[in-house]
């Protein structure tokens, strides 16, 4: 250890009367506190973030496939869709519509599948596709109206104008409130009888793809077969594109307020080290006067406003990732579904938004002690030893 950086951690462990000063461990307790909030926070953002793409993704159409009217599925066609990159073209019916049981009616999005449609279910759902009569429904749907397996309830159709009775054949669970609320998979006989459809027409083709972060590129590839048909395609990325535009731009508004926080502690290191120099200029007098140049005096006092911030981001660090992988392994906060699409606080971890965060308030740290280091080195040893 040079001895510079000797006299640095002499003069930032050593206060007069105590161990540290109390302006140094404000200091260092504000950037803990800045940097832990940050790294828990910017977990929990990652966390919504990745858990409702997964969760829509898992249980919606990469690519939706739709037209003006209704039309046939015919081999060709999803000879046609099946291109490489894609997992399952599987066509469907769909429709809003509305559900009753005894005098409670509720808004809900009803799915008709057939044999290919276990692709719109859990992976872990252990029950049958719907046949005949039988239908779906979500968990959160289920505890609405108090059903459960075997009991019965009424679709209404705004096409047709009827109601069609409909036995409840099981019970799915997506962790997405808004999926496991208001979605019915019937089959797909039933929907197409609540639409007034042909045996072999469908309103809606579902494409599946090995990697859903394609679907951009692979709707382009599929330009000229949609054009052909007169298809409109969604991705999954546009029909929740305002979704994740506000979960991206709160991140950086919630990075940038709690950075304040780190901001403010550095005002701390500058009055700190001010303090320092001020009760210390008879040592730095010293110092000079045995041979220390300002360049020396300089680096010294940087050395202490180093140390704080490295202490106080470090601490901060350990605090912060902590709380994150609790938050994440053990769903330690729970949510209200119907606010938050999921029913508790998701967090994922980034190693390089840590480290961005830890080394940002090292930074801010560093050029808080610019100024109390300047005034240090210009301290002139004999008129600081005049008035000792």
């Amino acid at each position: 250890m040079g001895y510079i950086n000797f006299l640095s951690l002499r003069f930032f462990l050593r206060a007069r009367g105590g161990f540290l000063s109390f302006m140094s461990v404000v200091s260092i307790l504000g950037i803990v506190i800045g940097v832990a909030a940050l790294i828990t926070v910017m977990a929990v953002m990652n966390g919504f973030d990745i858990e409702l793409r997964n969760k829509i993704i898992q249980n919606n159409p990469h690519i939706l496939i739709t037209s003006e009217t209704v039309f046939s599925v015919d081999k060709p066609l999803l000879k046609s869709l099946s291109i490489e990159g894609v997992k399952s073209v599987v066509p469907f019916a769909y429709l809003q519509g509305f559900v009753r049981v005894k005098n409670k009616i509720l808004p809900c999005f009803i799915r008709g599948i057939g044999p290919s449609g276990r692709v719109f279910l859990p992976e872990d759902f252990a029950g049958r596709l719907p046949k005949g009569d039988g239908v779906l429904i979500g968990r959160d749907m289920a505890k609405q109206f108090g059903l459960g397996p075997g009991d019965k309830l009424t679709l209404l159709s705004p096409v047709t104008g009827m109601d069609y009775q409909a036995k409840v054949a099981g019970i799915f669970e997506t962790g997405l409130y808004q999926y496991d609320s208001q979605t019915i998979l019937a089959s797909l006989k039933l929907v197409r009888n609540l639409l007034f459809l042909g045996d072999n027409e469908v309103n809606a083709v579902g494409i599946f793809l090995y990697n859903p972060m394609q679907a951009g590129d692979i709707k382009a590839r599929l330009f000229d077969v949609l054009k052909d048909r007169r298809f409109s395609a969604l991705t999954w990325i546009e029909s929740n594109k305002s979704l994740f535009s506000a979960l991206k731009l709160e991140k950086y508004v919630m990075f940038l307020i709690l950075l304040l926080i780190v901001i403010v502690a550095a005002f701390n290191i500058v009055s700190s080290l001010v303090v320092l120099v001020a009760t210390r200029t008879k040592e730095i007098a010293v110092l000079k006067a045995l041979g220390l140049t300002n360049q020396e005096i300089y680096r010294l006092f940087l050395n202490i406003g180093i140390l704080i911030g490295v202490v106080g981001a470090f601490f901060g660090g350990i605090i912060g990732v902590v709380l994150s992988l609790a938050i994440e392994h053990w769903h330690i906060i729970k949510l209200p579904a119907d606010v938050y699409y999921i029913d508790y606080l998701p967090a994922r971890l980034e190693v390089a938004d840590a480290l961005l965060v830890i080394g940002s308030a090292v930074i801010i740290a560093v050029f808080s002690a610019l100024y109390p280091s300047s005034q240090a080195a210009r301290l002139e040893p004999a008129r600081a030893l005049r008035y000792e």
